[in-house]
């Protein structure tokens, strides 16, 4: 028993085929359901000569191309949907927010029903859209339970970055309505005298690149008194001297810098390239009132009893300025930052065998409100990141978070 039948693809041609021959092509005959009814008759004509079947071939898998058709499921009537294993499709851009918002939610109820109603839309389409986003992703964020749902290793991955980048998106939209209505308010920023000035140049520098036209109001004070005034909200933010103890604030470390002995230009010790620690220690007898920072002046006492050394303490000075000029009279060595500017007259050495620096942070309360302090944060957070990448590291043990401590 034979079977005459016609496909026609722009020109008709004919196929006779035997039923052995049907099942072997059942999927040339299957797939003629997807080709366009405009360009397909199927009709009782004559034979077709080989040529015209390899054509019809041709054409077939031209369309399967087209259509994304793989022959390998035709008998079981399937079509291939699947990606290659370990390829994710693109998502469209359209919809991104809207699935990391239903992933969010459902990672928060681990529930698709409440997690529906939290984002007001029908469950069934909530999770339609999650499980399609899995399919794309090639990620199983969730495993369905009988009484929930269960995040996967992979899927705290996903939901913690759709949490932070809606948060993210949020304050971006936040701050772009109030740079557009003229609503920023200006940032109070305090500073300690001992952070250096070209720091806060650079600050300002980038905060006017990010922020053209909204102001920045400055306020000096020792640490304990910019805590204070943050404390008080009379500060939206500042740029201080580590260590800050309390869990209150966020803390943006900013720059790291060695300390060194400061001494005369005629100092005996001036021909040395370092200095070792245990020698000058009891020369070391100027540092900063321990009243203004006092959580930092305690860290620098764990620090010498840490190389076995005493401290000595006999002048204490409330500026830079008014270290440098008791060093200059002569009334002993001091710790400051390698980056400090110096007086003239002055000259500073390393100290061989421990790696002290002085530390500065961006400080603000973990709750402050002022639009622009999440930019900032992140601005100076990638900084800092991409510097400590760059940086060679120390040789020997770990530096101490330490700030200046003259």
């Amino acid at each position: 028993m034979h079977l005459a039948l016609s496909i026609r693809f722009q020109r008709e041609v004919s196929i006779n085929l035997s039923p052995t021959l049907l099942i072997d092509f059942a999927p040339v005959f299957i797939y003629t359901s997807l080709i366009p009814r405009e360009k397909m008759t199927v009709s009782s004509r004559r034979p077709a000569t080989s040529r015209s079947l390899i054509d019809s071939l041709d054409s077939l898998r031209n369309h399967r191309n087209g259509y994304g058709f793989s022959t390998a499921n035709c008998l079981s009537g399937l079509w291939d949907r699947r990606k290659p294993s370990g390829v994710a499709r693109p998502l469209s851009d359209s919809i991104t927010f809207r699935l990391l918002r239903y992933v969010k939610a459902s990672a928060e109820t681990l529930n698709f029903t409440r997690a529906a109603e939290q984002v007001f839309v029908a469950q069934s389409s909530l999770s339609h859209q999650i499980g399609k986003l899995e399919d794309n992703i090639d990620v199983t964020i969730f495993d369905r339970l009988q009484n929930g749902l269960k995040l996967t290793p992979a899927g705290r991955i996903v939901a913690a970055y759709a949490e932070n980048t809606l948060r993210e998106w949020d304050q971006i939209l936040v701050m772009a309505r109030a740079v557009q209505r003229n609503e920023v308010p200006p940032l109070r920023l305090g500073f300690s005298s001992f952070i250096n000035a070209k720091l806060l140049e650079k600050f300002r520098e980038g905060y006017e690149r990010m922020f053209s036209g909204c102001a920045i109001q400055l306020m000096s004070g020792d640490p304990l008194l910019c805590l204070q005034r943050l404390d008080a909200r009379t500060l939206d933010c500042a740029i201080l001297p580590l260590p800050i103890d309390s869990d209150t604030y966020f803390v943006q470390q900013i720059t790291q810098s060695p300390l060194v002995i400061c001494m005369r230009s005629d100092d005996v010790l001036a021909d040395h390239a370092q200095l070792d620690l245990h020698e000058v220690a009891q020369r070391i007898t100027i540092y900063r009132d321990p009243d203004l920072h006092p959580s930092a002046h305690s860290r620098l006492r764990e620090m010498f009893g840490e190389a076995g050394i005493s401290m000595h303490l006999t002048c204490s000075a409330r500026t830079p300025a008014e270290i440098q000029w008791i060093v200059k009279e002569r009334f002993g060595l001091a710790l400051i930052d390698q980056l400090s500017p110096l007086d003239p007259g002055l000259i500073t050495r390393p100290i061989s065998g421990v790696d002290w620096t002085a530390d500065t942070a961006f400080v603000y309360l973990s709750h402050a409100d002022h639009v622009a302090l999440p930019f900032i944060e992140r601005f100076l957070r990638e900084a800092w990141t991409d510097t400590r990448r760059r940086r060679t590291p120390l040789k020997s043990r770990n530096p101490e978070q330490l700030e200046l401590l003259a």
